[in-house]
């Protein structure tokens, strides 16, 4: 099972390899409110990255929409300073870095993703997230990943 996603993965990046990053959607998504303002309880995606050296950043939360996806709440949180790239588009889209921080390819660390505490089954431009949801990302080993 691990060999059959790292090929994947390996797939996905050689693909993608020499293609420009994807620009960022035209349709605007709701960052965090002003000054003084709140995003309703339960409508609100919190994103937290869990970098290399274990520490973890939480980010501010961003409103809440109906189809989502992870991909779009990684574009929201440009304003408050998120960099990332990312390659491909809706299933082939994949996270090359995130802070500055690459994945290692082939059976090095990557930036992988869970939602709720639970490691995501789809791609970051497909899947859909949910009002009130939590979104993690951490840099580590797929193998290791797997079994949190």
């Amino acid at each position: 099972m691990v060999r059959c996603f790292l090929v994947l993965l390996l797939s996905l990046s050689l693909a993608a390899c020499g293609e420009k990053a994807p620009e960022a959607p035209t349709q605007a998504v709701k960052a965090a409110p002003g000054e003084g303002q709140s995003v309703a309880k339960g409508q609100a995606i919190t994103l937290s990255v869990k970098g290399p050296d274990g520490q973890v950043k939480a980010w501010p939360e961003v409103e809440w929409r109906s189809g989502m996806t992870v991909l779009e709440l990684l574009d929201a949180q440009k304003a408050a300073g998120l960099v990332y790239e990312a390659k491909g588009s809706g299933e082939t889209a994949l996270l090359t870095s995130l802070g500055g921080v690459s994945n290692e390819g082939g059976d090095g660390r990557h930036w992988l993703f869970w939602v709720n505490g639970r490691m995501a089954d789809k791609g970051l431009g497909v899947y859909s997230l949910a009002a009130g949801d939590r979104v993690e990302w951490r840099f580590a080993l797929y193998a290791e990943a797997k079994n949190d």
